[in-house]
């Protein structure tokens, strides 16, 4: 379990940055993809009981210039009803409404700016001024090179920089599993950023006994030079048999594949599943995607490990919870850490 410095510092009246992970789709007055949101309200909590300001940053989708339905704006309301006075400022406006009363001041979407992605120092001091401490709490967007992230966090000394609890609570689920594996291991990948995520699957070739390429990565140029490699290592690779296809795209496994992996499913100890087959909106085509997540309740698995936006809001959407099963908030940042890679925002703040 990593320590959290926060938890030691002298927070009355001080004004604390808080780079959170809050990419969610917004609907009218609900956040559908919430587990983020969630898991991001201790930490917001625990300032505010301490006495802290809280400069809260986020980025919605990826927008390259202003577009309203990213506009941070919308989630200042969600704030407000979980008991936060929550102000909203673009980066342009902070110097003056941060003389106004509030606990959290949340900044406009970061990626309306072309500076977050530039890793610009002018950028970082505008959106942390007159803060005294900076807390890294969203884990979904640690592998990313942004100037809300390391840049930012560099602003402060090392001892007034520090991860946050969703950031904790992400590590200690995470960290048996990145450090400790239970043999046999089954990493399960598919969904869109397919040339990514095969990238990331080349360092579990030395980790994991089994992987599975689903629809999003089987069907790719790269996947052929990744299954030739894969073959010299001791990996048992599983690639479907058939598809559920629409529109002549290939959308999930087949009946015939959960047929055949299902004797192996049940047998792993740990399972890591990444990319929601099937399309959240249309709940007829992600039929496959939760028959696996019942065989993952029924298997012997010690850990298992579901991540990414739309898969986890369709595991909370299922009921796929219990003791060994952990819905984590990131998606190939979770690839990344679990494979051994480094991640620049979790390192700078530990």
């Amino acid at each position: 379990m990593k320590r959290i410095p926060m938890l030691d510092w002298k927070l009355m009246n001080k004004r604390v940055f808080v780079r959170a992970d809050l990419n969610t789709k917004l609907s009218g007055t609900s956040v559908p993809h919430s587990l983020k949101f969630k898991r991001l309200l201790p930490t917001l909590a625990y300032l505010k009981k301490a006495g802290a300001q809280i400069t809260l940053a986020t980025h919605i989708d990826r927008p390259t210039h202003f577009q309203p339905e990213f506009s941070t704006r919308q989630l200042t309301h969600f704030l407000n009803q979980e008991g936060f006075s929550c102000l909203y400022s673009t980066p342009e406006s902070l110097s003056a409404l941060l003389e106004h009363e509030h606990d959290i001041m949340l900044l406009e979407n970061l990626r309306f700016y072309p500076e977050e992605e530039t890793n610009s120092r002018n950028f970082a001091h505008k959106i942390t001024q007159k803060c005294d401490y900076f807390v890294e709490d969203g884990f979904g967007v640690l592998a990313r090179k942004e100037t809300s992230h390391t840049p930012a966090a560099e602003l402060f000394k090392p001892e007034k920089r520090s991860i946050g609890l969703l950031v904790a609570e992400e590590l200690e689920h995470l960290q048996p599993v990145k450090k400790n594996p239970k043999q046999p291991y089954l990493v399960m990948v598919g969904g869109g950023k397919g040339e990514e995520k095969i990238k990331t699957l080349y360092h579990f070739l030395d980790k994991a006994t089994h992987i599975a390429l689903l629809p999003g990565l089987s069907e790719l140029p790269e996947a052929y030079d990744f299954i030739q490699d894969a073959h010299k290592h001791s990996v048992t690779l599983l690639l479907p048999e058939d598809y559920v296809m629409i529109d002549d795209k290939k959308i999930s496994i087949g009946t015939q594949t959960l047929k055949q992996w299902r004797p192996i499913i049940l047998s792993m100890q740990t399972i890591i599943y990444n990319g929601l087959m099937g399309f959240i909106s249309e709940p007829e085509t992600t039929a496959m995607t939760h028959a696996l997540f019942e065989l993952f309740k029924q298997s012997e698995a010690e850990k298992i490990i579901i991540a990414g936006g739309d898969t986890t809001f369709a595991a909370q959407q299922w009921h796929i919870h219990g003791e060994k099963i952990f819905l984590s908030t990131g998606g190939g940042a979770t690839l990344s850490y679990l494979a051994g890679q480094k991640l620049p925002g979790l390192k700078i703040v530990t």
